[in-house]
């Protein structure tokens, strides 16, 4: 919990920038940890939180090489299949409300660790990031813009998921 409120108030000066950001959004059985609306797609972002196997930097180094995520001791795969799994019912889900396709890309968010990455992460699907890397969210790789009416409509189908409460 404590990895996910560090990485909500990293994300949440994304909106000075004029992005959107939510989190905690429910959904079927899971919830998606942050969603941005960026100027060209969505990004639903999983945050994973680690311990370190020793002190200092060295031991807070992580490679990402598009298929796998390297820890000092240990490799895992499954945060990104996850991230792909939560971004494609995004994906999915949007284009139920909006009728339309929207770009969802599945970010991996890993506080407190320095994230290197190979040439074939840039290929991957996934992107693996600590909460201070913001160009990602900025990057359009070829994408059309959202327009303002597009993103207050996923605007309005997220607010959808989160339960009426009352007063």
């Amino acid at each position: 919990m404590q990895a996910e409120i560090a990485v909500a108030q990293k994300l949440d000066r994304l909106q000075l920038q004029g992005f959107r950001v939510f989190h905690d959004i429910p959904a079927r059985d899971f919830n998606l940890d942050h969603v941005v609306i960026g100027a060209t797609a969505v990004f639903m972002v999983e945050t994973k939180s680690r311990r370190k196997p020793g002190t200092g930097k060295e031991s807070a180094q992580v490679s990402y090489d598009g298929q796998c995520i390297h820890f000092p001791n240990w490799k895992e795969m499954r945060p990104l299949e996850q991230a792909r799994a939560q971004a494609r019912w995004l994906k999915d889900y949007l284009h139920g409300e909006l009728g339309e396709d929207v770009p969802v890309l599945p970010v991996v968010c890993l506080p407190g660790w320095f994230v290197t990455f190979t040439k074939q992460a840039h290929q991957s699907d996934v992107r693996v990031i600590n909460p201070g890397f913001h160009s990602l969210f900025s990057e359009t790789a070829g994408r059309a813009p959202l327009s303002d009416t597009q993103r207050n409509r996923i605007v309005h189908a997220l607010l959808k998921q989160y339960p009426e409460t009352v007063d």
